[in-house]
């Protein structure tokens, strides 16, 4: 359901998160990651059924997209625009949401019911507006596309910038400026690094944790954009908790940290727990510190 009961209009407002140096735009997504996230779209549609696709995609040149659909296999062999991509609007010919701009989509939706719409971004879309991000009505021009969109059966998705502060939490607490524009959304989805780099170092971990919040259960994927494509690494949470385990263990030092290599030895055997007695005299321990080594080691995990 999108925005209003008898709508058929799906409202998605993908929202990426920001990184320091090598900054593209200013919610900081290098120039690799904006194509890569952009690239869990196309793939996608290159590889199944997809509907018409209509891309206001005003913040970035028309040379930057060429780079992103010839990588997906959108371009013909004489240059053109291929697969699912019907138009696009570019920074040298662009395309803002006036009146007479969501008029024009809401015509071309008419023309093409079940159309897929994508704006990127929704900022570079309104900047003729003059809108101020903090205002609470700074999601009215999206709540018009929609309007205008929602009698076609169309999807509309938005690019928004997000928070500099913001490096976690959820798409809503992420995004800049008022609160009301991931509000107006059915979905949304943050993407952020898995491992932020370091300051002053470039990115090297291109493992991204996507999640999802919306109407519906929200869901939390780990992906990565290798050369031959988007690999899942399974689910987000579990996967996090296991790197948040494994720093844990990297940070221990002595006895801790032969206390824990011996369990996991033990463990990695025959799957065989390990008691407080057995530790105490495998390693000359008084019960006491035993118990201690084991707690603070459970603590740091």
């Amino acid at each position: 359901m999108g925005m209003g009961g008898r709508h058929h209009v799906r409202h998605i407002q993908p929202v990426g998160c920001p990184t320091k140096g090598g900054q593209v735009r200013a919610d900081g997504w290098n120039d690799q990651r904006l194509v890569s996230r952009r690239g869990v779209l196309f793939r996608a549609a290159a590889s199944c059924v997809c509907p018409k696709v209509y891309i206001v995609g005003t913040d970035q040149p028309e040379s930057d997209w060429f780079t992103l659909f010839k990588r997906e296999g959108l371009v013909t062999s004489d240059g053109e625009l291929g697969g699912p991509v019907e138009m696009l609007w570019h920074t040298g010919a662009p395309l803002h949401l006036t009146d007479e701009g969501i008029s024009h989509l809401g015509e071309i939706a008419r023309e093409n019911p079940g159309s897929l719409f994508l704006l990127d971004s929704y900022h570079a879309c309104c900047a003729v507006l003059g809108l101020e991000e903090a205002a609470s009505s700074f999601d009215g021009p999206a709540r018009k596309l929609a309007e205008a969109l929602a009698p076609h059966k169309a999807t509309l998705a938005m690019i928004h910038h997000t928070n500099k502060s913001v490096s976690g939490g959820n798409a809503t607490q992420a995004s800049r400026g008022s609160n009301a524009l991931p509000a107006a959304a059915s979905l949304t989805i943050l993407m952020n690094w898995f491992k932020q780099p370091a300051e002053g170092q470039t990115q090297s971990d291109h493992r991204v944790v996507l999640k999802t919040q919306g109407r519906a259960k929200g869901t939390t994927l780990l992906i990565e954009l290798q050369d031959d494509g988007w690999i899942h690494h399974g689910d987000g949470e579990s996967v996090l908790a296991a790197e948040a385990m494994q720093e844990a263990a990297d940070e221990l030092q002595g006895r801790q940290a032969d206390v824990f290599d011996y369990i996991k030895d033990r463990w990695m055997l025959g799957e065989f727990t390990v008691a407080g007695t057995e530790l105490a005299s495998n390693f000359n321990l008084e019960r006491n510190k035993t118990s201690r080594c084991c707690v603070r080691w459970f603590v740091r995990a």
